[in-house]
């Protein structure tokens, strides 16, 4: 600074000589190099200034990005332990399907869903529909509830086939692997090949999308799935005490443990991935959206609507060790009948299509059930004792 003030006085002097207007020093040449100076010092000033905006600019990017490495996670959690104590049997919180009331009545979903299924070349038997039948208590005596089921309306012989459904409309972390909305998300995270955890977010974004492909099948699911795993505590003591057969203490902390194991599952799969996907893809997948209660739902139409699939993945491969695992798939259409041990299972074709045989003869009004293929972890404490 005092280099730069000396260098512009002997300019400054030196132009009055060469002008021959510097015989002797005089009061107007004094207030000259003054304003000089003081236009110099202006500018250093300017510069300083606006060095200084630099520096701020660069410190508030720094705490933005402080700050969101925080606010993610933060936000993830309190996401997962949001409208916890909500009887969900009360509401239809966390149902994703945008505009769901545009969606028909019930009758009006499941024809549209069939008929759907037909138009994209899936098969269903012309005597297959869907009614309301009762539900059995663990005894086998009415509990004076229902539930929606396939049902027959004519004649339907044992072993007869059911449900064709193609490759192309059976939905699981394979579909979400060709999707190219998710190629880039596919590439770069390891858990979103996790069949549960993929499968979930992919049922979320296409719900929230109404020009959907999957539309006419995401109007036929349900707004809410009574699993244990999403009672509140009142309610599952209450259920427990009126539908399972009395057990022994030891017993009921054995399955108060599974049930606590199963609910820590999905909150670290919620965890473990929405941070990465709300952190690395904003755009894409935002906190609003994709909440706890909405994962809670998906995960509740995936634990019990799904069929097993074999499917390759060599990330998945590096995570378990097994590079064929048995995935969640959900089948449109063939997912509506409900089980019972004893029947029969779902099984395939030479060209990968999910195919339903009838278990008996079958007559108008007479329900068709079938074994649930066995998904490793979707075992009891999935189940809704409904």
């Amino acid at each position: 600074m005092k280099l730069e003030v000396v260098a512009a006085e002997e300019e400054l002097v030196e132009g009055r000589r060469e002008e021959g207007r510097w015989p002797v020093a005089s009061s107007a040449s004094n207030s000259d190099v003054e304003l000089g100076l003081r236009r110099l010092e202006v500018g250093v000033k300017r510069e300083n200034s606006v060095e200084l905006k630099k520096r701020q600019f660069r410190s508030s990017i720094t705490y933005y990005l402080l700050f969101c490495a925080f606010l993610v996670p933060f936000m993830a959690y309190m996401q997962l332990h949001v409208n916890q104590s909500i009887e969900p049997s009360a509401s239809s919180i966390g149902y994703a399907v945008v505009d769901g009331h545009q969606c028909g009545t019930e009758e009006e979903k499941v024809l549209r869903v069939m008929e759907w299924t037909r138009r994209m070349g899936g098969y269903i038997h012309r005597n297959v529909t869907t009614g309301m039948f009762p539900i059995e208590g663990e005894d086998g005596s009415k509990t004076g509830r229902m539930v929606r089921g396939l049902k027959a309306n004519g004649t339907i012989h044992d072993h007869e086939i059911l449900f064709r459904i193609p490759p192309k409309l059976l939905i699981n972390v394979g579909t979400v692997s060709q999707d190219p909305n998710f190629a880039e998300v596919w590439k770069s995270i390891p858990q979103f090949h996790k069949g549960l955890s993929g499968l979930a977010v992919y049922l979320i974004h296409e719900s929230l999308n109404k020009s959907s492909f999957w539309r006419p099948y995401l109007c036929a699911l349900p707004r809410h799935v009574p699993l244990p795993i999403f009672y509140s505590e009142r309610k599952f003591e209450r259920e427990r005490r009126e539908k399972i057969l009395k057990p022994l203490p030891e017993q009921v902390t054995r399955f108060d443990d599974l049930i606590e194991r199963a609910r820590d599952v999905l909150e670290v799969h919620y965890v473990e991935l929405m941070p990465k996907l709300f952190s690395q893809f904003p755009l894409k997948f935002s906190p609003a959206d994709y909440t706890y209660a909405r994962w809670a739902w998906a995960c509740s139409i995936i634990m019990s609507r799904t069929w097993g699939r074999k499917f390759k993945d060599d990330v998945l491969g590096k995570m378990t060790g097994e590079n064929v695992s048995v995935v969640h798939t959900l089948v449109p259409a063939a997912d509506m009948p409900n089980h019972k041990t004893g029947t029969h299972e779902a099984s395939s074709t030479p060209d990968g299509s999910l195919l339903l045989k009838a278990s008996a003869n079958l007559s108008a009004g007479d329900q068709a059930l079938f074994a649930k293929m066995s998904m490793g972890n979707t075992s009891i404490f999935f189940q809704s004792p409904e």
